[in-house]
Order: structure tokens, then C-alpha cells, then sequence
């Protein structure tokens, strides 16, 4: 099973640089936050991280847990994940993570 997942994963990692070069990934979790209120996020690689900030499900914008540290990874909880999500979930290792934010998404357009 680590063969395929990792596998996998070096693919996503792959199609995110290549696809926040042409503006169709980010890293930046407000960008995120709208994306996936507005349908466009195809895939999200996180961070297996603790509870750092929230997202809101109705507007989108991101709230780390220190206003100071807008770094902050972000957990998506349960709520934000919800069965309207039409998108894949990732959970990278944060030696692999391709961003300091603890998240990274690939957009469908």
C-alpha cells in the first residue's frame, strides 16, 4: 500500500508545481478557503496536523489560531469537509509538504 500512496502522492506534488504556475493551485489559505465554497478545488494536501485555525463554511475566509501567525496550518474540520465536497483529500507528511502553510490546493479551473 506505501508503494501505490506514495506513488500517488509524488503525482499530486508534481500537478501542484505545475499547476500553480498557470494560476490553477495555491497555497495561500484564504485563496483556499474561497475556492472550496466556490467548487473550484479538485484536490487538498494537508498537513496531518492538530486543531491550528478554522475556516468558515458561508464565507470562506481562514482564521489561524494566533492572528499574528498567518502561517498557521489549518485543520479542516468535519464541518468545512462536508458531503457537498466533491473533491480529494490528501494527507501529506510535512517533510513532503510542497508549502510552509500546511496546505495546498489544485484547482479544477
Amino acid at each position: 500500500m506505501q508503494p501505490r500512496y506514495l506513488k500517488r502522492l509524488e503525482g499530486l506534488l508534481n500537478q501542484f508545481g505545475a499547476s500553480h504556475g498557470r494560476g490553477l493551485a495555491s497555497d495561500h489559505l484564504e485563496d483556499i478557503g474561497q475556492a472550496t465554497r466556490q467548487g473550484q478545488v479538485a484536490t487538498l494536501l494537508v498537513e496531518p496536523s492538530g486543531d491550528s485555525g478554522h475556516v468558515d463554511k458561508t464565507d470562506g475566509t481562514a482564521t489561524p489560531t494566533s492572528e499574528d501567525d498567518v502561517n498557521t496550518p489549518i485543520f479542516w474540520t468535519s464541518d468545512h469537509l462536508d458531503t457537498r465536497a466533491r473533491w480529494n483529500v490528501v494527507v501529506v507528511p510535512t517533510e513532503r509538504m510542497p508549502t510552509g502553510t500546511g496546505a495546498a490546493a489544485i484547482y479544477r479551473f
